[in-house]
Parts: C-alpha cells; sequence; structure tokens
C-alpha cells in the first residue's frame, strides 16, 4: 500500500512538472512575438552626427542609447523612412577653459536615397558636459512633439 501510494505522489509530481514546463514554454514564446510587434509599431528615427565636435559625438552617442532604450521610438539604421534628428556642433570658444559647443539641431523626414527629405523643425542651443542628458531628453521630447504632428507622413 505505502508503495502504490508513494508511485502516485511521484506520478502526480511528474504530471504536474511537465504541464507547468509546457505553459511556461508556451508564454514565453508568446511574449517573443509580442516583442517584435511592439518593436514594429515604434517610431523609427535616424540619428545623424557626422562632422561634429566632441559634445556632438557624445550628444548623439547619447540619443542612440536613449532611442534603443525607448518603448516609443525605435533607432532605425537601415535606409526606410524614418524621422531624422541631424546634428551640428562646433566649440564655442577655443580658449576658454569650459568646454561648451554650440549645438544645431534640425528634424526631417528621410523617404529614401533618391527623394528629397522634408524639413520639420530645427532648435539650437550651447551644450555644455554637465547638462548633456538633460538636452538629450529634452531633444527626445521634441522628437515626441514633432513625430506627433507629422505623423501622417509614415502611412
Amino acid at each position: 500500500m505505502k508503495k502504490i501510494i508513494f508511485f502516485s505522489i511521484i506520478f502526480i509530481s511528474l504530471f504536474y512538472y511537465l504541464s507547468f514546463a509546457q505553459d511556461n514554454s508556451t508564454s514565453n514564446h508568446l511574449n517573443k512575438n509580442q516583442q517584435v510587434v511592439k518593436n514594429d509599431e515604434k517610431i523609427p528615427i535616424c540619428v545623424d552626427y557626422k562632422n561634429v565636435d566632441k559634445l556632438g559625438r557624445i550628444l548623439g552617442l547619447k540619443l542612440e542609447e536613449k532611442l534603443i532604450a525607448s518603448n516609443l521610438f525605435r533607432l532605425n539604421k537601415d535606409k526606410g523612412k524614418c524621422y531624422k534628428i541631424i546634428i551640428k556642433s562646433k566649440q564655442e570658444f577655443n580658449n576658454s577653459p569650459l568646454f561648451r559647443s554650440v549645438i544645431s539641431i534640425a528634424w526631417t523626414f528621410y523617404y529614401g536615397e533618391d527623394v528629397l527629405s522634408s524639413f520639420l523643425g530645427q532648435e539650437i542651443f550651447i551644450l555644455d558636459s554637465n547638462n548633456i542628458d538633460l538636452e538629450a531628453e529634452n531633444i527626445l521630447a521634441l522628437t515626441r512633439s514633432i513625430t506627433k504632428e507629422y505623423s501622417y507622413l509614415l502611412q
């Protein structure tokens, strides 16, 4: 009698374990598919920061980091349609003890290589090394308002 109870407990435990493992793998598979769908729904953004000074490069990299981590935007590396953030920068004064740059940001909509981009907006400000994260957040907030206003361009 003890053997029967022992084997039935083992059988029930094994059955419970196998059903739980199967449910867990199914939910993991569904979560991966949902993430793919969500990534396709994100707004594609390109960041262009060629020919900039040191602070301009750091700002461009911070923007790319924030876009990768964003739930709203996705960093677009391919040649498809996207909103483009163009960064240009120059050091403010060559002999200054503070390292500051004048930054120009322009937003365009990129259709493809053979089509002229549409100008959407611009911003000019002075950036120092202490407020790079704050300005990157500000640029993303401005980008969100621009993508809302010109959302029809992606259709």
